[in-house]
């Protein structure tokens, strides 16, 4: 069928023509959404493509482009690709922020600008690192407050931003950047 006034005269044609079930072309002639043969292929996919007023419910997906609705339904637009990620983002920070609630965050700054050293503070608060790294990944706030107290609070008798530094527990953002650089490398 090409869409033109080219008439189908059985239901068995008008269901293969519309992609349904010749049950269902019958359903629409007993409603009346359909009268009786032959019928267009206009008028066919005209009732097809309408909301069963029964039902309320239309075929397909019918949410906005940019919504997760339509990612999960399979579109792959740039709009719903956006909005899967941006989805995506905000379930992992609000998951790393659970992790290490406020009070922690700020149990862990307090010990560290009191001099304690990382790994201690770590330990007395029974915290991972994966956790307050995590975090400061994902949350700029925490990762500015906690690079501040690391920063002031860093030994002096090391040379900061080089291998030894990191392995002797220096976790101020020069020795992390080395650290990192070295990691990629390997």
């Amino acid at each position: 069928m090409d869409g033109g006034d080219d008439l189908v005269h059985s239901v068995r044609r008008a269901a293969a023509a519309t992609g349904v079930s010749p049950t269902t072309v019958r359903a629409w002639i007993d409603q009346g959404r359909l009268g009786e043969p032959p019928w267009t292929f206009g008028q066919l996919l005209a009732v097809r493509d309408a909301p069963d007023p029964r039902a309320g419910r239309r075929r397909g997906v019918h949410s906005a482009h940019g919504t997760e609705a339509r990612w999960v339904a399979g579109c792959n637009c740039d709009l719903c690709a956006a909005e899967n990620r941006r989805n995506a983002r905000d379930h992992v920070r609000a998951k790393a922020q659970a992790r290490l609630p406020p009070e922690t965050r700020a149990a862990l700054l307090d010990a560290l600008a009191a001099g304690k050293p990382f790994k201690q503070a770590l330990a007395e608060l029974e915290l991972t690192h994966f956790r307050v790294w995590g975090l400061a990944r994902h949350d700029p706030a925490w990762s500015t407050a906690l690079d501040e107290v690391l920063m002031s609070t860093r030994r002096r008798d090391l040379i900061h931003g080089t291998p030894y530094a990191y392995f002797q527990w220096c976790v101020c953002p020069d020795s992390r950047a080395v650290q990192r650089k070295r990691l990629k490398r390997a």
